[in-house]
């Protein structure tokens, strides 16, 4: 009869040391993707803005050849008491590079109105101060979505914040399209 051993047979187990180990290479794995993933939802939430104005402009392609051509919001500022009609879309000189939609924001949180840097030459639009809160909110990864008057959408990233009421008074990470009114005017740049 053969003799036994008083010897336990080992079973296969992880030290602590090699727990620890895959512990820290499995930390490394997710703190080298957690960013990627960030900026992975950061950029689908960029792409559903950019379709939803995208629709919008469609929309307002459709209202236009509704009624007769107009407009709203675009070349003379908003339609104030009556006091001036919007622009005709025959009237915008550069549909490619005017601004139809986009994310309006200033200090307070999101704001529905984009406002051109400037006062136009138009009487109702001299007349406004506070141009700061109608600016552009740069808020997909630094960048602002918008939807141009020939029914195309972008994000841009060239933000300017000098206005007629001062760039002191414009919120952080928000700013205009332009140095001048040319993308919210539809004049020549």
């Amino acid at each position: 009869m053969p003799q036994r051993t008083n010897q336990k047979s080992q079973s296969p187990a992880f030290t602590l040391v090699e727990l620890l180990v895959v512990i820290g290479i499995i930390a490394m794995l997710i703190g080298l993707l957690l960013p990627a993933l960030t900026r992975a939802r950061e950029t689908s939430k960029r792409v559903v803005c950019l379709s939803n104005l995208r629709q919008m402009a469609i929309a307002a392609q459709g209202y236009a050849n509704t009624y007769h051509g107009y407009t709203s919001y675009i070349g003379h500022g908003q339609y104030i008491f009556g006091i001036t009609p919007p622009a005709k879309v025959v009237q915008i000189h550069h549909p490619s590079l005017t601004a139809l939609f986009g994310d309006g924001q200033y200090a307070s949180g999101a704001n529905e109105y984009m406002r051109s840097p400037y006062p136009s030459p138009d009487p109702s639009d001299t007349l406004f101060s506070g141009r700061y809160s109608g600016t552009q909110g740069f808020r997909h990864l630094n960048k602002t979505n918008v939807a141009f008057c020939d029914g195309h959408a972008d994000s841009l990233s060239n933000r300017f914040t000098q206005n007629s009421d001062g760039a002191a008074y414009v919120a952080p990470n928000t700013g205009f399209l332009s140095a001048d009114n040319s993308a919210y005017s539809g004049s020549a740049p």
